[in-house]
This record gives C-alpha cells, structure tokens and sequence, in this order.
C-alpha cells in the first residue's frame, strides 16, 4: 500500500488510479487551526473502488502550513510519495476508525506500514515508544491543531490499541472543573468503578444546583467552543479537565422544551461536524422573515429515531467488513424486546404511489415475503438489514413518512407504545444511530 500526495491537482489521483489498485492519495486544503494548517483530505482506494474514508492532520517540524510545504517539495522534483522525505513530521487522523477501516480492508499489516509512513503519533509513542517525537508532541502546532478536535484526540489517546489487540478501549476517569462565585468545584467523572457498571455515571442533587449548567460545560469544553474555547479559557483562568476526556463522540438526550444545550455544531468553526449530536424537541427554524430561532416540535424525537434506525441499517451494510463490526440492527432489536412485545419494526410510507414504487424493488429482489403491510388506509415498510442493499438511503428519506416515527408490529399489525415505551425506544435507536461507526 502506497501513500501520495497530489495536492490540489485532481489529475494525479487519476493517474495514480490507472497505475494503482490501492493505494491513499492526499489533496490540499487550508483549514485554519489558531494560525495551523495541517489538515489534509484522504482518499482511500482498495482494488480499484474509492472507500468512504476520513481525514488526517500532518504536522511538520518548522512548518505551520502543511500542504503549502508539500507543494514546495513537489517543485523541486520530489514524486508525492510517502515517506516524506528529509523532513520530520507526526501525523494524527480525524477519527479513530481511520486505520481501522485499512484494517478491515486490507489486514492489520498494511495498516502498520501505513501509520509508519505517516509517522502517525499514537502509533510512534505508545507502541513503538520512538523518541524522536517527543518535540513535535511538545509543541504548538501539536496541541492547537492536531489535538483541536475530539475525534482526533480519541485517536491519538487511543487509536494505538488498534496494533495492540490485547488492550481493550474503554473511557478513563476525569474530572471537569466548574467555576462557581470565585471557586472551582471538581466534578470527577469514573468509568472504572468497581461498584456500578463501568460506563454509568449519575448526576444527583436538588433543583437549580448546577446539573445542567455541568453538562453544558462539558460539551463545550470538550469541543472547545462557546466558554470552551481555549481564548475564553485563558481569560476567565479555567482549566477544563485535570486531562481531556478520550471520547470519540458526545451524544446528548434531553426531552425537556426548558434545557438549552448546545444543538448541533453548524456554526462553529470544527471540522468535524459530527462529533457531538443532541436529541430532544428543541431545533433551529426559520421564522418568516429569514431569521433563525429555536422552536419546540413534539415530533422531533419520532423523526429523529426514523433517521436513527435508517442510518444504522445503511452503517451495518457499509461497515460490516470491519474487525470486531455489531450490527447496529440487531444491537437496536436485541434491547427493544427486553422492553416491548413486537415481531417487526417498520416505517411509515407516504401516501404518493412513488413510494411504493421506489420500494417495491426492495420487496421482489431481497425479501422472501411481501415486507408491506397495510393497517387503516396507511402502508408500512418491515424493515430488514438488506433494505440497504436495494436503494440510496436519499430515496427511503423521500419514501418514508419520518413523523410516524419507528412503528411496532406485533401479528403484522401496529402497537401501541405506553409512554415509557416509547421513550425508551428513542433513546435506544437514536444513541445506536448516532454512535461512532468504530468501538474498540
């Protein structure tokens, strides 16, 4: 497996691609990280098909804008093929499933050769334990760039553990410090109890005492934004954590209208858009003049689970290669029946016959029986893994009716939830859904 840079000239990967049938090309991009710009897209090609991949950040010594120090190389002769040579250089990637995804593809041993050529930093320090990156680890660029985001300080705490096979993931204790009138108040988070279940913590105390306003701190904290961000940080004289939690991903529940946590991270200035999701009735609308405010909708977490349980299906069918892959499907149908009496779960289709129409293909090539039932004028759709494996997912969003929700089907014919029920059936199908594709 080989490693290119191509930077912004798109006729390299096309020419790397009639040479090579697998092989990692790196492009040009200008993403600013407090004056760093180390961030490069990856493209990951395996026997002659582009694999959904993710990005990585290269630091080089004495350099803070990486893609521009590759140009110059390529300039003066050199090929775009790593290792980079006569410059010393660290690499971190976005997200921890990086090498898990070479892994999966093309064996554990060409993803050792690949973190060697990209000098990648969890894999030099923690297994190789090389010292030649001490000062690179050091430095500015390391800490304000490669470390800015969450997934990529996941990957640098943890994704070593991916060449260790013995050593099992799981999140460390920390301690998030809260400010309160001239006082910092430690709260200490433990996820190696030998009391309760490793990965419960529980936030108790009376109301308006700060359980929230600790949440909230939390997420911005850890994404650095908001009161987290690290120019805010240095002027109100906090130190957020006694050490940066190893998480991959927040994800936050909340059905109460009242709370107001953080709802996705569109304005903001991460890369990474999908590391913390909130669920909860509470979205950004437009009012009538253009401008956005954050509205109430009693269907938000109905649609939400749809989505979920669609984004788990399509998941389970484009990561199943992977090592150690759970179905996200059956993981979601495995604890709902610990709490509800059903056969099948389904989706709602909209009244329009294109519907039908768009499905109706799932029905005669993948599943042995009819999958539609009908039940008071309104269709549904018995879900199965193999729906991923008949259409786009953009098409089953067009064809479902997502403000029904998930619906249960016990003698082919809808149940009703108690409350709880169905709560509990939100929580469970959302947290699936929206889970990091990768848990060690």
């Amino acid at each position: 497996m080989n490693v290119y840079y191509v930077g912004s000239n798109s006729s390299r990967f096309i020419d790397l691609q009639k040479k090579e049938n697998s092989f990692i090309a790196l492009g040009w991009d200008k993403w600013d990280d407090y004056s760093y710009k180390t961030l490069l897209p990856c493209r990951l090609v395996v026997d002659g098909s582009e694999v959904e991949f993710t990005n990585i950040r290269i630091l080089i010594e004495n350099s803070n804008f990486t893609a521009q120090s590759l140009d110059a190389l390529l300039a003066s002769g050199w090929d775009g093929k790593f290792p980079i040579p006569n410059l010393n250089y660290i690499s971190v990637p976005s997200d921890i499933n990086f090498y898990q995804i070479v892994h999966g593809k093309l064996g554990i041993q060409i993803a050792m050769t690949v973190a060697t050529l990209f000098r990648d930093a969890s894999y030099l320090k923690f297994v190789l334990n090389d010292q030649s990156i001490v000062g690179l680890i050091d430095s500015g660029g390391f800490k304000e760039s490669l470390m800015r985001e969450g997934g990529a300080r996941k990957a640098y705490q943890d994704g070593w553990r991916i060449f260790s096979p013995q050593e099992i993931s799981q999140i460390d204790d920390f301690q998030i410090n809260i400010p309160s009138d001239n006082v910092t108040v430690p709260i200490k988070f433990r996820f190696n109890s030998k009391v309760l279940p490793y990965d419960i913590n529980v936030l108790i105390g009376p109301n308006g005492i700060g359980k929230s306003h600790c949440l909230q701190l939390l997420v911005e904290y850890w994404l650095k934004i908001g009161r987290g961000d690290p120019a805010n940080l240095e002027k109100a004289k906090v130190e957020p954590f006694d050490h940066y939690p190893n998480l991959g991903k927040l994800i936050l529940i909340s059905y109460s209208p009242f709370e107001e946590f953080t709802l996705d991270l569109e304005n903001t200035n991460l890369r990474d858009k999908d590391a913390y999701q909130y669920f909860g009735f509470r979205k950004k609308v437009l009012d009538e003049g253009g401008n956005e405010r954050i509205g109430i909708s009693r269907n938000l977490p109905a649609s939400d689970a749809a989505m979920s349980i669609i984004r788990c299906i399509e998941e389970d069918e484009k990561f199943n290669y992977l090592p150690n892959w759970v179905s996200k499907f059956q993981s979601a149908l495995d604890v709902l029946t610990e709490a509800i009496d059903f056969d099948d779960i389904a989706i709602a289709l909209k009244d329009e016959n294109e519907s039908t129409s768009i499905l109706r293909f799932t029905s005669l090539v993948f599943y042995q029986s009819d999958p539609f039932i009908e039940h008071e004028g309104k269709k549904f759709l018995k879900l199965s893994p193999v729906i991923a494996q008949s259409t786009e997912r953009r098409n089953f969003i067009q064809a479902f009716d997502l403000t029904q929700g998930v619906v249960f089907i016990k003698d082919d014919r809808p149940i009703n939830l108690s409350s709880g029920q169905r709560l509990f059936s939100y929580i469970v199908i959302n947290v699936l859904g929206a889970l990091k594709t990768i848990v060690l």
